[in-house]
C-alpha cells in the first residue's frame, strides 16, 4: 500500500487520499480480471489502516481476495512464494504481478515486479506495464 496507493506526497495516508491510484488499480483489474492478493504490512490485523483500506476498495468496486501469510525473519517475496504454494495446489496461477515500491521480491523481482516511485504512487505508465504483463 505504501508507495503504490498512497505516497510519499500525501505524507503517506492511511486515508488513502489520492484517487488516481485507486482509479489506476481498478482499471488494471478491470482490464485484467486479475484477483487481489495483499502482501503489504497492512494485512496484519484489523488495524484503522486496513479498515481505511476496504472502505476505500469498495468505493471502485475493488474486492481482497487473500492476503500472504505472515512468516518472520523473510522477505515478502518468501511469503509470496508461500501464498503461490498454497494456492496453485487448488487452483491455477497462469501470471501474476506484483505492485510495490520495495523490491524485496525474491526470485520475483526481475519477471513480476512493477516497483513504483514512493514519491508519486502508482502512476498511468505502471498500469499500462501491469496490463501488459497479466494479458501476456
Amino acid at each position: 500500500m505504501d508507495g503504490v496507493l498512497n505516497s510519499a506526497q500525501d505524507g503517506y495516508s492511511i486515508r488513502l487520499r489520492t484517487d488516481s491510484h485507486l482509479k489506476l488499480l481498478q482499471r488494471i483489474i478491470k482490464e485484467t480480471g486479475a484477483k487481489i492478493v495483499l502482501s503489504s504490512s497492512w494485512r496484519i490485523g484489523f488495524t484503522p489502516a486496513s479498515k481505511n483500506l476496504l472502505a476505500r476498495f469498495k468505493e471502485y468496486g475493488l474486492e481482497l481476495m487473500a492476503c500472504t501469510p505472515e512468516l518472520s525473519g523473510s522477505c515478502r517475496g518468501d511469503e509470496i512464494r508461500k501464498w503461490l504454494e498454497k494456492f496453485e495446489t487448488e487452483n491455477d496461477v497462469e501470471r501474476f504481478a506484483i505492485l510495490d515500491d520495495e523490491s524485496d521480491m525474491a526470485e520475483f523481482t526481475e519477471m513480476n515486479l512493477i516497483q513504483t516511485d514512493t514519491n508519486v504512487g502508482l502512476q498511468k505508465e505502471d498500469a499500462v506495464q501491469c496490463i501488459k504483463m497479466l494479458n501476456v
